[in-house]
């Protein structure tokens, strides 16, 4: 599941990948739930675009949540942010920095 949020530094994707045929990825902001019964259902053949203007997202809301299994990728504008670690891998703990705005 891929949300996109406009940011102070740009447009960010946050990438949701959850355990293939495990668990779910359940939206805090939409009914969809990955993984599960119909209505509800996104298959991996399945592609939904959902808009959803004017949703706030602040920093430490929820945004999805995941059901066993779970990868976030973030895909950020180039050059609007520094990594805090050069290696471009980390195991974060939440609330722990992972960037801050470029100079």
């Amino acid at each position: 599941i891929i949300s996109y949020i406009d940011s102070d530094v740009g447009r960010v994707a946050v990438v949701m990948v959850g355990a293939t045929n495990v668990g779910a990825i359940a939206l805090a902001y939409d009914d969809i739930v990955s993984n599960s019964s119909p209505p509800l259902l996104i298959d991996r053949r399945e592609v939904r675009e959902l808009h959803h203007e004017g949703i706030v997202v602040r920093a430490g809301d929820k945004l999805a949540e995941f059901r066993l299994g779970s990868t976030v990728i973030l895909l950020f504008e180039p050059n609007m942010v520094t990594l805090k670690q050069d290696s471009g891998y980390a195991r974060l703990k939440f609330g722990e920095v992972l960037a801050s705005r470029a100079p």
